[in-house]
Protein backbone atom coordinates (compact mmCIF):
# COMPACT_ATOMS: atom_id res chain seq x y z
CA UNK A 1 0.00 0.00 0.00
CA UNK A 2 1.56 3.15 -1.03
CA UNK A 3 2.40 5.94 2.00
CA UNK A 4 -0.13 8.28 0.91
CA UNK A 5 -2.92 5.44 1.49
CA UNK A 6 -1.54 4.71 4.65
CA UNK A 7 -1.79 8.15 5.91
CA UNK A 8 -5.11 8.29 4.44
CA UNK A 9 -6.29 5.63 6.80
CA UNK A 10 -4.48 7.08 9.77
CA UNK A 11 -6.41 10.28 9.59
CA UNK A 12 -9.19 8.23 8.79
CA UNK A 13 -8.62 6.30 11.83
CA UNK A 14 -7.68 9.24 14.19
CA UNK A 15 -10.66 11.20 13.24
CA UNK A 16 -13.36 8.65 13.66
CA UNK A 17 -11.39 7.62 17.29
CA UNK A 18 -11.32 12.17 17.81
CA UNK A 19 -14.74 12.31 16.66
CA UNK A 20 -16.45 9.82 19.47
CA UNK A 21 -14.08 10.97 22.21
CA UNK A 22 -13.65 14.07 21.75
CA UNK A 23 -9.66 14.05 21.66
CA UNK A 24 -8.54 10.45 21.71
CA UNK A 25 -7.50 10.60 17.96
CA UNK A 26 -3.64 11.78 18.85
CA UNK A 27 -3.04 8.35 20.95
CA UNK A 28 -4.36 6.81 17.65
CA UNK A 29 -2.10 9.30 15.53
CA UNK A 30 0.79 8.77 16.55
CA UNK A 31 0.59 5.05 17.19
CA UNK A 32 -0.02 4.86 13.57
CA UNK A 33 2.00 7.04 12.17
CA UNK A 34 4.87 5.39 14.44
CA UNK A 35 4.31 2.07 13.68
CA UNK A 36 2.57 1.68 10.22
CA UNK A 37 4.21 4.42 8.97
CA UNK A 38 7.07 4.03 10.28
CA UNK A 39 7.91 7.97 11.65
CA UNK A 40 10.08 8.38 14.36
CA UNK A 41 8.31 8.93 17.84
CA UNK A 42 8.71 12.86 18.08
CA UNK A 43 8.09 13.25 14.71
CA UNK A 44 4.93 11.23 14.76
CA UNK A 45 4.00 13.52 18.15
CA UNK A 46 4.12 16.75 16.10
CA UNK A 47 2.63 15.35 12.86
CA UNK A 48 -0.06 13.95 15.45
CA UNK A 49 -0.71 17.42 16.67
CA UNK A 50 -0.07 19.74 13.42
CA UNK A 51 -3.29 17.11 11.72
CA UNK A 52 -5.28 16.59 14.64
CA UNK A 53 -5.48 20.54 14.68
CA UNK A 54 -8.37 20.79 12.22
CA UNK A 55 -9.65 17.92 13.33
CA UNK A 56 -10.66 19.18 16.86
CA UNK A 57 -12.11 21.93 15.83
CA UNK A 58 -14.58 20.31 13.22
CA UNK A 59 -15.08 17.99 15.61
CA UNK A 60 -15.77 20.89 18.20
CA UNK A 61 -18.00 22.43 16.07
CA UNK A 62 -20.36 19.40 15.29
CA UNK A 63 -20.75 18.90 19.26
CA UNK A 64 -21.25 22.77 19.26
CA UNK A 65 -23.62 22.80 16.78
CA UNK A 66 -25.70 19.77 18.48
CA UNK A 67 -25.28 20.70 22.07
CA UNK A 68 -24.09 24.18 22.24
CA UNK A 69 -20.68 25.17 24.04
CA UNK A 70 -19.90 26.15 27.80
CA UNK A 71 -18.17 29.54 26.61
CA UNK A 72 -17.34 30.71 30.33
CA UNK A 73 -16.12 27.33 31.12
CA UNK A 74 -13.85 26.98 28.06
CA UNK A 75 -12.10 30.43 27.70
CA UNK A 76 -10.38 29.25 30.82
CA UNK A 77 -9.42 26.16 29.87
CA UNK A 78 -7.77 27.57 27.01
CA UNK A 79 -5.59 29.98 27.88
CA UNK A 80 -4.56 27.39 30.71
CA UNK A 81 -4.17 25.02 27.96
CA UNK A 82 -2.23 27.30 25.51
CA UNK A 83 0.34 28.16 28.16
CA UNK A 84 0.35 24.29 29.37
CA UNK A 85 1.41 23.30 25.43
CA UNK A 86 3.95 26.44 25.05
CA UNK A 87 6.01 25.10 28.53
CA UNK A 88 5.25 21.17 27.29
CA UNK A 89 6.95 22.16 24.32
CA UNK A 90 9.59 24.38 25.84
CA UNK A 91 10.76 20.90 28.21
CA UNK A 92 9.97 18.32 25.89
CA UNK A 93 13.15 18.04 24.51
CA UNK A 94 14.65 17.26 28.07
CA UNK A 95 12.94 14.76 29.14
CA UNK A 96 13.81 11.17 28.59
CA UNK A 97 11.68 9.20 26.04
CA UNK A 98 11.30 6.35 28.49
CA UNK A 99 10.31 8.61 31.12
CA UNK A 100 7.72 10.37 28.69
CA UNK A 101 6.01 7.00 27.77
CA UNK A 102 6.28 5.86 31.63
CA UNK A 103 4.23 8.96 32.80
CA UNK A 104 1.96 9.31 29.82
CA UNK A 105 1.41 5.18 30.07
CA UNK A 106 0.36 5.90 33.89
CA UNK A 107 -2.01 9.01 32.75
CA UNK A 108 -3.55 6.25 30.10
CA UNK A 109 -4.07 4.05 33.18
CA UNK A 110 -5.51 6.25 35.27
CA UNK A 111 -7.60 7.58 32.98
CA UNK A 112 -8.69 4.40 31.63
CA UNK A 113 -9.90 2.98 35.60
CA UNK A 114 -11.54 5.76 36.29
CA UNK A 115 -13.85 5.24 33.36
CA UNK A 116 -13.99 2.01 33.84
CA UNK A 117 -14.91 2.21 37.26
CA UNK A 118 -17.29 5.35 36.77
CA UNK A 119 -20.97 5.69 36.71
CA UNK A 120 -21.44 8.46 34.69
Amino acid sequence: MKTASKAALTGMAAGFVNGLTGTGGGIAAVLLYAGWLGLERKKALATSMLTLLPLCGLSALMYGLRQGFAWSEAWPYLAGGLAGGVLAGRFYGRLSPLWLRRGFGALLAAGGLRMLFSSG
